[in-house]
């Protein structure tokens, strides 16, 4: 049995890669369905804190910093 990756264009799978199966052949389509993106390494990366708590609670509050879920 081989696996053969593909994605689904609204109608039909699509293989991603070149098979060797001839027109009309039959397969078994068996799904796993990515739902999320692996976390980059750019989750693991280091957060330097200001040394003063009030500014520490600013910046954790700052949208921008993206650090609202720690």
């Amino acid at each position: 049995m081989s696996s053969i990756r593909a994605h689904f264009d609204g109608r039909v799978f699509v293989p991603d890669e070149a098979v060797s199966l001839q027109p009309g052949t039959a397969v078994v389509v068996t799904g796993v369905v990515k739902t999320q993106a692996a976390p980059s390494a750019d989750f693991l990366r280091p957060v330097l804190f200001p040394p003063d708590p009030a500014a520490s609670v600013k910046f954790l509050d700052d949208p921008e910093t993206n650090l609202e879920n720690y």
